[in-house]
């Protein structure tokens, strides 16, 4: 599926991607990201498909960071090796949401 030019596929060749990364892929020497992290990456961008404007990247923290932005909001998640999600949303200028799952 395609959503306003981001295919499904292209995120999740994204992802996969992401193995490929060696010890300080980021020039400040930042680890290799753990199976573990992109499974998980994998599996919640099969529970919410494709969406429009999203972007997707992985962080020296370990983990790998989607964003969405537009006119109106602001929405960020990352997911961990241990399998936790953490989310942050903000309507531009008006309100803040932080979630933890």
């Amino acid at each position: 599926p395609t959503h306003k030019g981001v295919s499904m596929e292209k995120i999740v060749e994204r992802i996969k991607g992401f193995r490929e990364l060696r010890q300080n892929w980021n020039g400040y020497g930042a680890e290799p990201l753990k199976p573990s992290v992109i499974a998980t990456a994998l599996h919640f961008v099969d529970l919410i498909g494709c969406s429009p404007n999203i972007e997707v990247f992985p962080t020296a923290r370990g983990t790998i960071q989607f964003e969405w932005e537009n006119d109106f909001y602001y929405v960020e998640t990352e997911v961990y090796p241990d399998g936790s999600v953490k989310s942050f949303s903000q309507w531009k200028g008006k309100f803040k949401h932080e979630n933890h799952m």
